[in-house]
């Protein structure tokens, strides 16, 4: 389903969501924002946010786990908790075999165009041998200029890897030098990276999963 920009009506129930997250939790926090400049008033964010990236996430998961899922819910008229355990008691999920699947799954999809200098992305290069065949793959029957894109997909915590789609064989594993990207674990926006680390191209060890 898409949904427009600035169109939340399209989204309710994820609005919902975030409404319920926010005065549940979030706007409990210090260093809160809050909703609107009213709820605000003379509040400064900045002057009290002492709560780390890592600290919030740890928060919003024990937050969802330990109590949003343990009250009923006007949704399903019941307690997502034991809703889900008694689903699960008769139909099993079907999870991936392994943890670096679930990540794949799970990882950010970008479409990139494979260059001599391999892949960019948020400035940081990856490369391979492997990555030309995908790019010769990628090219058949296109007219010169017009090689489609290679999918891709990342962890914004983790820019160390990337995994690039590959026709033929899935997907293949490209590892960045953890050294050269101290700067880009959660990228922002572009005014938050720096071009130290992508002024070469690196190459990658690659892996197939």
């Amino acid at each position: 389903m898409y949904a427009p920009p600035k169109c939340p009506w399209y989204k309710g129930t994820m609005e919902r969501w975030f409404g319920i997250q926010n005065e549940k939790l979030l706007h409990e926090l210090p260093g809160s924002t809050f909703s609107n400049i009213f709820d605000r008033g003379d509040y400064d964010p900045q002057k009290h946010a002492v709560i780390s990236l890592a600290g919030i996430l740890e928060l919003v998961h024990t937050w969802i786990i330990d109590i949003y899922h343990q009250q009923k819910h006007r949704g399903v008229q019941d307690i997502p908790y034991r809703r889900w355990s008694d689903q699960i008691a008769e139909w099993q999920p079907n999870l991936p075999p392994s943890a670096d699947e679930l990540n794949v799954l799970t990882g950010c999809l970008e479409r990139r165009r494979i260059t001599n200098s391999g892949i960019e992305l948020f400035n940081l290069y990856y490369n391979c041998a492997e990555l030309s065949l995908i790019r010769l793959e990628l090219s058949k029957g296109k007219k010169v200029g017009k090689v489609e894109k290679a999918q891709l997909k990342y962890d914004p915590s983790d820019l160390s890897v990337i995994r690039v789609f590959n026709p033929e064989t899935r997907t293949i594993q490209l590892k960045h030098p953890p050294k050269f990207i101290q700067k880009h674990q959660i990228p922002k926006s572009s005014s938050f990276l720096t071009r130290r680390a992508g002024a070469q191209p690196t190459i990658c060890e690659t892996e197939r999963i």
